[in-house]
């Protein structure tokens, strides 16, 4: 067999296992859109507010609940910094709680908030730090 021929036959093999790879890529990125579509929808059911902020403060993840009673759509709170979102006073009685959730401490609190409507509810708010395998 001539060296050419080799080549040739080692860059099909290649080349297969190069698409073999891709077709498994593409199956994993399907089944993981499922898989967000299916929490989304399980967390949009649920009667309670939950939103996800990540380590800079911005908004990641926020359910229905969440929207509707903070009077947000997603456009106007995803990937947005909790402060632009909240309103510095909102901000100023919250930040405390979200730093030392970052330092890896769950806490909670109540408090007494505005909704847009312009109504007034108790809250209690539970701050959950999301830690890595190593507990960081």
């Amino acid at each position: 067999m001539k060296d050419s021929d080799k080549a040739r036959e080692q860059l099909i093999q290649e080349l297969e296992e190069l698409r073999s790879q891709v077709v498994e890529l593409k199956s994993s990125e399907k089944q993981h859109r499922v898989q967000v579509e299916q929490l989304s929808l399980i967390m949009d059911a649920l009667p309670v507010t939950i939103s996800y902020v990540d380590s800079c403060q911005y908004y990641r993840f926020n359910n229905k609940a969440y929207r509707d009673w903070f009077g947000h759509s997603i456009s106007t709170i995803s990937n947005r910094h909790i402060k632009d979102v909240m309103g510095d006073k909102d901000y100023s009685e919250v930040i405390g709680h979200v730093q030392f959730a970052l330092t890896g401490k769950a806490t909670s609190h109540e408090r007494l908030v505005r909704l847009t409507d312009g109504s007034l509810h108790w809250i209690h708010a539970s701050y959950v730090p999301h830690l890595d395998d190593e507990g960081s």
